[in-house]
C-alpha cells in the first residue's frame, strides 16, 4: 500500500528584519498634597514601535506544460512584501492613579494599543487585531485582627465593558481609505469584580 507523505520543515528569512522605537514614563508620588490626599501618585507611559519585516506570501498556482502543451503539473508563484512585526502595535500606553496610606494600597490603571497587524495575506487581505483598552482597578487593606494578619482586597478589570463588549475584535481591510470588515471577536462577559479575604495566624 502506497501512502503519500509530506515533510515540512522551518526556513530562516534570509533579510533583515527591524524594529526600532522609544518609551517615555512618568510616575511622581503627590506628597506635597495636605492630609489624606498625601497618598495619592499618578504616573503615565507610552511607547512608539516601528518593526519592519520581509513577508513572502502565495499569490495563485501556475500551470506547468509538457513539451505538447498538456498540464503535467502546477507551480506556486510567490512574492514579497515589507510589513511590520505580527501584533506589534506602533502606539500604546498606560496613565494611572495611585494611592498609598498605612495598611493600604490602590490603584487604578487605563491602557490602550492601537490597532496592529495580524497577520499579512495574499492579495493584501491582511487581517488585524482592533484597537484595545481596558480599565483597571486593584485595592488591597491589610490590618490586625486577634493576632493575625488579614488582608481585604477588591479587584476589577476591564471596568468599561459590558456583558456585549468585546475583549478584542478581529477585522480585514480599512487601510489606504478602503472598506473595514470585522471578522471576529472574543468575549468573555464584560466587566469582572473579585473579592478576596485572606488571613496569616
Amino acid at each position: 500500500m502506497e501512502e503519500n507523505q509530506g515533510v515540512t520543515s522551518p526556513q530562516n528569512n534570509p533579510d533583515m528584519a527591524t524594529i526600532w522605537g522609544f518609551e517615555v514614563a512618568v510616575e511622581k508620588r503627590l506628597t506635597f498634597l495636605p492630609g489624606v490626599l498625601s497618598g495619592l501618585g499618578v504616573y503615565a507611559n507610552y511607547t512608539f514601535s516601528r518593526s519592519k519585516k520581509t513577508q513572502t506570501l502565495s499569490w495563485f498556482t501556475a500551470p506547468v506544460y509538457d513539451s505538447a502543451g498538456n498540464v503535467v503539473n502546477r507551480e506556486t508563484v510567490t512574492y514579497e512584501r515589507q510589513v511590520p512585526f505580527d501584533l506589534s502595535p506602533e502606539n500604546s500606553g498606560t496613565i494611572g492613579l495611585t494611592y498609598t496610606r498605612p495598611g493600604l494600597d490602590a490603584s487604578l490603571y487605563y491602557t490602550a494599543q492601537a490597532r496592529r497587524l495580524g497577520a499579512a495575506q495574499a492579495f493584501e487581505m491582511d487581517s488585524y487585531r482592533e484597537a484595545t483598552s481596558s480599565l483597571d482597578f486593584r485595592a488591597v487593606y491589610g490590618f490586625r485582627l486577634a493576632g493575625s494578619d488579614v488582608r481585604l482586597s477588591l479587584e476589577g478589570n476591564d471596568l468599561l465593558k459590558g456583558k456585549k463588549d468585546a475583549l478584542t475584535e478581529d477585522s480585514i481591510g480599512g487601510v489606504n481609505g478602503g472598506p473595514k470588515y470585522y471578522t471576529g471577536g472574543y468575549y468573555h462577559g464584560g466587566r469582572r469584580v473579585t473579592v478576596g479575604l485572606s488571613a496569616s495566624f
